[in-house]
């Protein structure tokens, strides 16, 4: 009798316990280091001394914590691609699918029909990091930088050799990531295009793949910029050469730059809410940093100048600072993304922080070059006018509003999209 009651008493004490599984599931990107090291930060921040960590293996790990008034929480952190997510997300297997792009066409309208809201709304659609794409390549080979068209011709298997590059005398060794990779994805977009790409190592792991290219003479390969550690990547040269550096990653103008996304679907867990507000707030941020990804944060660019472009527009940002901000916009649109809406709160805040808060902001727009060059510069006023009109409704001072269309692309080919943005300055004179 008292060894039932005993029983009995426990499985009461067992059934009140809470225990919550929260799960995420997609590109190795963010999974592999990001993710794991914000889940870790939120769960202490939320009280946990020290999460426990079980490894299932390199790609599937787990954290788990008892939270004070909330139970037991265990954290489910699969990497295995960027398109894995979605499927798990879609199937009812994540509760939020990381993502090193944006969601396609065909996965907004799948999420549709099943009834899980719109996957690109910003209720659902979170860019918590910056980050690209980064070419690198073996010591031996001693080149620097590459064109577009010669990056596309070494990974479609046109140039086999690091002589006709002006290396040594030495056969390329490719090194790429798998179909499911968001990373690749980005690269078969951006470089290939609609070339196949060669014969090449693939890879699950960004970590292991930066090892094979150090350890492989004649390699060259292709990870996310988080990844890569005392390794100096290749420039790319669409116009200008630009290397994945901080400011060409907060600004999207480096060819290969990319957001690190989380979605989920419309029933979204508490705990899930909770963690999402914590990783985009300032305190998840500098996590977001401290991993190694560039954070959603808004700062001055010491020594930027605009050196072209029309005459007005240097004039007009000549004593103005550069901030880590552009609006973009989709072409021919003038609606912001999730990313442009979450920024206009951000760039609020930074202004009112900013030097007392004195002086006022200059915004500069411009749009993909078409032959209709009026229009193009109708469309840039618009999105900058859309953009004031916003800022201003929260009390944001903006001194000058200017519209110069088509006139100083950054970016050709599939990547023109980031020509449409709308430059943010500082002026302290206004």
């Amino acid at each position: 009798m008292y060894r039932l009651l005993l029983i009995f008493l426990l499985c009461l004490v067992c059934s009140a316990a809470k225990s919550e599984l929260l799960r995420f599931h997609g590109s190795n990107s963010i999974g592999a280091k990001l993710m794991p090291t914000l889940v870790s930060a939120w769960l202490k921040h939320e009280g946990c001394n020290a999460p426990k960590r079980s490894e299932q293996s390199a790609e599937e790990i787990t954290l788990s914590c008892a939270l004070p008034k909330l139970g037991e929480v265990q954290v489910e952190i699969h990497s295995h691609g960027s398109s894995t997510g979605f499927r798990d997300l879609l199937a009812g297997r994540a509760d939020v699918a990381m993502s090193s792009r944006p969601s396609t066409e065909a996965e907004i309208a799948a999420a549709s029909i099943q009834g899980l809201g719109e996957l690109n709304h910003p209720n659902q659609e979170f860019v918590i990091a910056l980050d690209g794409a980064a070419v690198i390549a073996h010591p031996s080979v001693k080149v620097g930088q590459l064109t577009l068209a010669q990056l596309r011709a070494v990974f479609s298997g046109q140039i086999a050799n690091w002589r006709l590059l002006g290396g040594p005398d030495l056969a390329i060794q490719l090194k790429a990531r798998d179909e499911q990779s968001g990373t690749y994805e980005l690269f078969r977009n951006e470089v290939l295009g609609e070339l196949a790409l060669a014969r090449a190592e693939r890879f699950e792991d960004s970590e292991l793949l930066i090892q094979s290219v150090l350890a492989t003479p004649g390699s060259i390969g292709f990870v996310g910029v988080g990844a890569i550690r005392n390794i100096v990547p290749l420039s790319i040269l669409d116009g200008a050469a630009l290397a994945p550096n901080a400011v060409n990653l907060l600004t999207e103008d480096y060819r290969l730059s990319r957001r690190l996304y989380l979605y989920t679907n419309p029933k979204i867990k508490p705990l899930i809410e909770n963690f999402l507000a914590y990783a985009t707030s300032t305190l998840g941020q500098a996590v977001v940093k401290e991993a190694s990804f560039q954070a959603m944060e808004i700062q001055p660019i010491a020594g930027y100048r605009a050196n072209s472009g029309p005459a007005e527009y240097r004039k007009d940002t000549e004593n103005a600072v550069r901030l880590s901000i552009n609006f973009r916009f989709g072409r021919g649109s003038a609606l912001l993304d999730s990313r442009g809406e979450r920024d206009l709160a951000r760039l609020s805040n930074f202004v009112r922080n900013y030097q007392n808060g004195k002086g006022a902001l200059r915004l500069m727009s411009f749009s993909e070059p078409t032959s209709g060059s009026y229009g193009d510069l109708l469309l840039s006023i618009g999105r900058a006018d859309f953009i004031a009109e916003r800022l201003q409704s929260t009390g944001v001072r903006v001194s000058r509003v200017r519209g110069y269309g088509g006139a100083l692309p950054v970016a050709s080919g599939r990547s023109a999209t980031r020509n449409d943005r709308v430059e943010v300055w500082w002026s302290p004179e206004d």
